[in-house]
């Protein structure tokens, strides 16, 4: 187990760089789009609680059709 641990290692050797890369792009994607879920989210709560029956209906349709 070890020793195919220790061969698997050595195949990525010299792509550091590369898989650093590549988690920092996804850490970036993904708190952008919890910062966006989060506001649209937000948004469409507060449509669907507001006073105003337009925004209550265009929330209604929204969250209906997505």
């Amino acid at each position: 187990m070890l020793e195919s641990f220790a061969r698997f290692a050595a195949t990525l050797e010299g792509f550091a760089p590369l898989l650093v890369h590549g988690v920092w792009v996804t850490l970036k994607l993904a708190l952008l789009s919890l910062s966006l879920g989060l506001a649209f989210g937000l948004l469409g709560a507060g449509a669907k609680l507001s006073s105003s029956r337009a925004w209550r209906l265009s929330a209604q349709v929204y969250t209906t059709l997505i």
